[in-house]
């Protein structure tokens, strides 16, 4: 395992991955790109209830998106669930737009529980929908699966996975990760303001937290 810049390469199931400090996953032997909830909408879902958010803010996680496709040039990108946030709003016409710069891309959700439009919107995207999908020995869900699949890996979001690092003198940071286990990985939250939910490290798990623009492993 060593680092590059700005991720972390690592072997898991067999497969060379590369852990991307924008919060998302490169299958490079696979040419394919896995990113989890990116609740788009949200931040315009909070300003239409009267909530003040920054109108820049609902910007942050489009051009994100286009910058890191445009960076890794996938053939496939998979989004790991909760695309949108609740109902339809500008956000949808926005990300249209974003696959529209990538014809040749193939992309494809594996729904979650956010995930309400009705499906001839996500066919007016050009976009696969399936609820769950099995690449190889790697097993994409949405939720993190309480059942094991014989010699499968489970790979999902939903949690929003965050890790909390203390200092001596008594001060912390809370930062996105990936969290591995011996037959799983949860993926950090992708969305810009979808917050974090801490997740405990255990003798046979590993934590990847993201600093900035920096991945690398916690030790505990």
């Amino acid at each position: 395992m060593h680092e590059i810049n700005q991720y972390l390469e690592i072997e898991f199931a067999g497969h060379q991955l590369l852990l991307l400090h924008q919060k998302a996953l490169y299958l490079g032997d696979l040419k394919t790109l896995i990113i989890g909830d990116l609740h788009l909408g949200k931040i315009e879902h909070f300003r239409s209830s009267g909530i003040g958010m920054p109108a820049r803010a609902a910007m942050h996680t489009f051009s994100q998106l286009t910058d890191l496709i445009s960076e890794i040039s996938p053939e496939k990108v998979l989004f790991l669930g909760d695309l949108f946030h609740s109902i339809k709003n500008h956000s949808f016409d926005l990300f249209d737009n974003v696959l529209n710069e990538f014809p040749d891309v193939s992309f494809t959700l594996v729904s979650g529980n956010h995930d309400v439009l009705p499906e001839s919107d996500y066919i007016s995207l050009r976009m696969s929908v399936v609820e769950e999908l099995i690449i190889e020995n790697l097993w994409f869900t949405h939720i993190p699966s309480t059942v094991a699949k014989k010699s499968m890996i489970n790979i999902s979001g939903h949690v929003h996975p965050g890790v909390r690092l203390k200092g001596k003198a008594k001060q912390s940071v809370l930062l996105p990760c990936f969290f591995v286990s011996e037959c799983s990985m949860i993926l950090p939250a992708f969305g810009y303001f979808t917050g974090h939910s801490i997740v405990q490290p255990t003798h046979k798990s590993r934590i990847f937290a993201i600093a900035d623009k920096e991945v690398f492993e916690v030790p505990f």
